[in-house]
């Protein structure tokens, strides 16, 4: 008889312990996820706070990087020069400028945010900046971030 319970016990102790493992595996995975979801979004608002600070002394006359030519306005600069956040030279790039692009190109997340800038009509020189930046996720969600301030450049 008490070997009977002896086992018992043990095939209960077994059970819980099978129970509590897979709930910590379950657990470990999702930060897993978690992490990895904070990674990406730091990298795209990191993107988006440094096209911010490099537009926001951007003139209101000045074309925006990437607009075509409009009747009797000139084209905006490339919008690759104005957006890459590494060098544009690629012997200059460090192993941070590499790992940077890597991740980058992992997540397809694109170098060249979406720049949207509005001029707001009663106040020259104010307008409304918007940069905003689209990737997939790993766990291949569509994801987007996006930053707007209002910024004076007179």
């Amino acid at each position: 008889m008490d070997r009977g319970a002896t086992m018992l016990e043990v095939l209960v102790v077994a059970a819980i312990a099978a129970v509590m493992g897979i709930s910590l595996m379950q657990l470990s995975s999702q930060n897993l996820d978690q992490q990895q979801e904070t990674l990406e979004r730091s990298l795209a608002q990191g993107l988006c706070l440094d096209m911010v600070d490099r537009f926001k002394r951007y003139k209101s006359l000045w074309p925006l990087p990437g607009t075509p030519a409009q009747s009797g306005k000139p084209e905006g600069p490339p919008l690759v020069e104005m957006c890459l956040p590494v060098e544009m030279n690629v012997k200059q790039w460090s192993l941070f400028d590499q790992a940077y692009l890597d991740n980058m190109a992992r997540l397809k997340m694109s170098t060249q945010p979406q720049i949207t800038r509005t001029p707001d009509p009663s106040h020259p020189g104010l307008f409304r900046l918007e940069i905003s930046i689209a990737w997939k996720g790993s766990r291949g969600r569509a994801r987007k971030t996006r930053f707007v301030r209002y910024c004076f450049a007179p």
